[in-house]
């Protein structure tokens, strides 16, 4: 409406990079390659032309479904490719429970992170960037290709000829040979011609769940503590320190100060940070980084994807910018 009002337009800027990318692919529950809608007859239709055979009628499982039924003794396997479900699932706790109740966990990635370490029964060794050819696609939805740097260390390959060899395994010829032929079926694929409309907004506002819990948001930060910037120490050092951001009525009900250090506590677990009160952010509601703790806000987070937490002033704490987060008895 806004938009509509001021003559603008909607533009969709992801917090992680290759979102709009990945989408565009269709890696999403009920979303097909080129920006296409499984519910959408015309894009059904136009998707199973190229692809010579019926797509399914219900859309898959998101990734909390996918978690959710794992952890319930579900599914027997996950196949994670470049995914830290351990610290940046958005409950690490369904995620812990997931990777610890099925039998195999394969983890296709580039990097040790605490999933390969701690669950992973089948390593696939990824190469990163530098060492493949590939595409990019920014925020606007331009694609830009690049070409491979430096060679990757031996026994390394390409995503895409991990999945096309292990398809293969399970029978299914996925008829792709080399990157050449991935991009000539994009191509065939193609983007819609014209975005869909709009739905229709009917969610009320974000309420608080009882009179002493509100609503954590969890939101990433462009520096967190990421996979991909492990190590990178002087980069690391300009992040913004992490905060717990609250609107100003909500910091007048609970006795909190801009500055104060606050204890937010959900799921068992506690997590301690600075409080900075601000105008912008709505009653009821707590916005913390996702992954810039240790262990990340995300463990606040019940396995049921309620992320309803209690908010306290820690009285008599230092102001020292830290953050620290332990189990509560």
């Amino acid at each position: 409406a806004l938009a509509d009002s001021s003559g603008g337009r909607v533009a969709f800027v992801p917090r992680r990079g290759g979102a709009r990318g990945a989408l565009e692919a269709g890696l999403a529950a009920g979303v097909l390659p080129g920006g296409r809608r499984l519910t959408d007859p015309e894009d059904r239709a136009t998707v199973e032309a190229v692809w010579g055979e019926q797509l399914p009628a219900e859309p898959g499982r998101d990734l909390h479904a996918i978690l959710t039924a794992a952890a319930a003794g579900e599914i027997d396997v996950l196949h994670l490719i470049g995914v830290d479900l351990a610290t940046d699932a958005a409950s690490t706790q369904l995620a812990r429970e997931a990777l610890g109740r099925v039998d195999t966990v394969v983890v296709q990635d580039l990097a040790a992170t605490a999933t390969l370490s701690e669950f992973a029964d089948v390593v696939l060794p990824a190469a990163g960037r530098q060492e493949r050819a590939g595409s990019t696609t920014d925020w606007e939805g331009r694609t830009q290709r690049f070409n491979r740097a430096v060679d990757g260390p031996d026994l390394v390959q390409e995503d895409w000829e991990i999945v096309v060899q292990l398809a293969a395994l399970l029978g299914h010829d996925l008829g792709l040979d080399d990157l050449a032929s991935i991009r000539d079926e994009l191509a065939r694929l193609g983007l819609r011609a014209a975005p869909h409309p709009l739905p229709e907004v009917t969610a009320p506002m974000l309420a608080p769940p009882s009179a002493d819990a509100l609503h954590a948001v969890l939101r990433p930060m462009l520096l967190d503590r990421g996979t991909m910037l492990v190590g990178a120490t002087d980069l690391n050092a300009t992040a913004r320190e992490p905060l717990a951001l609250i609107g100003t009525r909500t910091a007048a009900d609970h006795g909190i100060e801009d500055g104060d250090t606050v204890a937010v506590e959900g799921a068992g677990r506690r997590l301690e940070l600075r409080a900075a009160v601000r105008g912008d952010v709505v009653d009821g509601t707590v916005v913390l980084p996702a992954n810039s703790t240790t262990p990340p806000a995300n463990d606040l987070v019940a396995a049921t994807g309620e992320a309803h937490v209690t908010l306290s002033r820690v009285a008599g704490a230092a102001d020292s910018g830290s953050s620290v987060a332990e189990e509560v008895a």
